[in-house]
C-alpha cells in the first residue's frame, strides 16, 4: 500500500512539472512576428548582461575576459561569454558600466529563440512565425537592419544554428 502512495505521489509531482513548463511556455505567446522585429529582441531574454543571468543563468556558465584598455589609470573593460556546449551570449563592459550585446551563437534545441523559435524546427514553421522570412531554398538566410544581423543556417530545411551579430559604427 504504500508503495502505491509513493507511486501517486510521484505521478501527481511529475504532471505538476509539466503543467509549470506548459505555463512558462505560454508567457512567450507564439505570435507571427516581422523580421525587424526579431531583431530588435531575438531571444525572450533583453539582450543585457542581468537579463540573460537571471532568464539563463542556470543553463549556461559564465566566463569572464579582462581587456587592458591602455591607458593610464590601468582601466580593465570586461568581456562576458554564456556558453554552454552549441551556444554562446557575448557581451562587453566598458570600466564606466556602459554594456552593449555583441554576438551570439544559438545552436541548442533546448533554448528558445523569440517567438516560439527553436534549432531543429522546420524551415516552413519558421516562415510561419517571421511574416517576411525569405522563401527561398537556401541554406544560409541573412536578416539585418542598421543595428543586427541574424544569420540562420539550414541542414535538410530543419534550422541547425542561428547567429545574431550587433553592428558597430
Amino acid at each position: 500500500m504504500l508503495h502505491k502512495l509513493v507511486y501517486f505521489g510521484l505521478l501527481l509531482l511529475l504532471i505538476a512539472s509539466c503543467r509549470s513548463q506548459q505555463a512558462t511556455r505560454q508567457d512567450h505567446p507564439c505570435r507571427p512576428l516581422t523580421s525587424q522585429e526579431f531583431l530588435e529582441q531575438p531571444l525572450n531574454a533583453s539582450l543585457y548582461i542581468d537579463s540573460v543571468k537571471e532568464d539563463y543563468g542556470e543553463r549556461f556558465r559564465l566566463t569572464r575576459f579582462l581587456r587592458d584598455v591602455g591607458n593610464q589609470n590601468q582601466v580593465k573593460d570586461t568581456i562576458y561569454r554564456f556558453h554552454n556546449k552549441h551556444t554562446s551570449l557575448v557581451f562587453y563592459k566598458t570600466s564606466m558600466g556602459e554594456e552593449s550585446f555583441l554576438t551570439s551563437k544559438i545552436a541548442d534545441r533546448s533554448l528558445e529563440l523569440r517567438p516560439c523559435l527553436r534549432v531543429g524546427m522546420s524551415r516552413m514553421r519558421i516562415e510561419e512565425l517571421i511574416s517576411d522570412f525569405p522563401s527561398d531554398f537556401r541554406d544560409t538566410v541573412t536578416l539585418h537592419n542598421e543595428n543586427r544581423q541574424a544569420i540562420f543556417i539550414f541542414k535538410e530545411s530543419k534550422l541547425k544554428t542561428v547567429f545574431v551579430n550587433s553592428f558597430f559604427k
